[in-house]
């Protein structure tokens, strides 16, 4: 996955996925040339044709080719499988363990850069699981998830224990960012370190 996800004013863009089938020796583009930024790509253990991208999006404009996508055919085409509530709404993160790939963790984030200041936060950005490989997304808030700040939510950083599916890590930034820990997939939150 091509480009800087850390979308600083001075950033490098990419122009979308590319896949080896030989070790890397040899490399291909396999879509997604506008996403401009690909902050992770998780690859399904039992399926290596199944692979989850989670694209940012333009760093400086509005653009359609952002959010979390999927392929089942090893990259010839790409469906969209979460989209934010608005164009300036891309993916922050993946997350999953490999105990259990069908259940995701993306964090969606409404973000711009402008040549003066910066906006992180917004009404698109969110936290959302899938127990289904990503056909269907159920978002976690304070209002379905207990122990969740409030929202607006900016940038979110994810990971997945990888010995303990059920154990989700959650680093939200929001009007009381902290770290915030799972130990039942996301029913349940309880606030950790809340240092800068």
């Amino acid at each position: 996955g091509t480009g800087e996800s850390w979308v600083r004013n001075s950033v490098s863009i990419g122009d979308g996925i590319y896949k080896s089938t030989d070790g890397g020796e040899h490399w291909n583009t396999v879509g997604l040339k506008d996403s401009e930024h690909i902050a992770r790509i998780l690859v399904d253990p039992k399926d290596g044709n199944t692979v989850y991208a989670c694209t940012t999006g333009h760093l400086w404009d509005d653009n359609e080719e952002r959010g979390v996508y999927k392929t089942t055919d090893g990259g010839n085409s790409w469906k969209k499988v979460l989209a934010g509530a608005n164009p300036s709404t891309g993916c922050a993160m993946l997350a999953t363990s490999s105990q259990d790939p069908k259940t995701l963790y993306a964090a969606l984030w409404d973000f711009r850069r402008q040549a003066w200041t910066f906006r992180s936060g917004g009404a698109g950005s969110g936290l959302f699981k899938s127990t289904d490989g990503g056909e269907h997304w159920a978002e976690l808030n304070s209002n379905t998830a207990k122990g969740l700040p409030d929202k607006p939510y900016g940038r979110i950083a994810l990971a997945v224990a990888p010995s303990r599916p059920q154990v989700v890590y959650a680093m939200i930034e929001s009007k009381k960012s902290a770290l915030f820990r799972s130990d039942d997939g996301g029913q349940n939150w309880k606030q950790l370190d809340v240092s800068q």
